[in-house]
């Protein structure tokens, strides 16, 4: 029997390893800009939150002001929207694990800063069979960790919180679901870095086939 009636997913560093793909747009946008870019490997501490603190943290100190980070914003939408996303991928196990719950009593959803419009077509692209819920980024409803999208979700499936869980990556995953009051669980395999969420989350997740016994309930 299922843990838990309702499983919301992060999506990039969660579902999907987006890091490649996202360091190269973002580079090309600060580029484009007249601003320093970064190595890739240093782009998986320097993501998450909205877009918005992304791009603050991209610049040099001095260069933070509204014109500036709104510059570069609009320079990364418009260059990871037309991306091919060549390097994107699901993690491992990912695939399987989503197709497997599709068929349990589990409902499924996803909640993510990425924009509404690409989270449709990241999860169509490359989970296609899935059916849950998208709530990605709009601007007429705040960002994560504000629980707005989560709370909507919970709604929209009518669960309590004490049966849902949150599952992601990062410090804003956590914050989002000990807003919504639901169980938070960290997958290791991402694109978080601080060192306490394996000490504050209430779950911790090395691999899909773990999260799969995690919300089917197998111990």
């Amino acid at each position: 029997m299922p843990k838990f009636e309702l499983a919301v997913f992060d999506l990039d560093g969660t579902l999907l390893d987006t890091i490649g793909d996202v360091a190269e747009c973002f580079n090309e946008a600060l580029r484009c800009n007249g601003f320093p870019v970064h190595r890739v490997d240093e782009y998986p501490g320097l993501v998450g939150g909205d877009l918005e603190a992304i791009v603050s943290r991209l610049l040099p100190e001095g260069s933070r002001d509204n014109g500036c980070v709104d510059r570069v914003k609009e320079s990364y939408r418009s260059i990871y929207s037309a991306s091919e996303k060549p390097l994107t991928r699901p993690y491992e196990g990912i695939y399987e694990l989503l197709e497997q719950l599709e068929s349990s009593s589990v409902h499924l959803a996803v909640n993510t800063n990425k924009s509404q419009r690409l989270s449709e077509e990241c999860m169509r692209r490359f989970f296609p069979f899935f059916t849950g819920k998208i709530v990605g980024y709009d601007e007429s409803r705040p960002s994560k960790p504000d629980p707005y999208g989560l709370n909507s979700i919970l709604g929209y499936f009518g669960v309590a919180p004490e049966s849902a869980i949150y599952i992601g990556d990062g410090m804003t995953d956590m914050l989002t679901a000990r807003n919504g009051g639901v169980s938070f669980a960290y997958v290791t395999w991402g694109q978080g870095s601080d060192p306490v969420l394996p000490e504050r989350c209430d779950y911790a997740i090395r691999h899909a086939s773990d999260l799969n016994r995690l919300l089917m309930g197998v111990e």
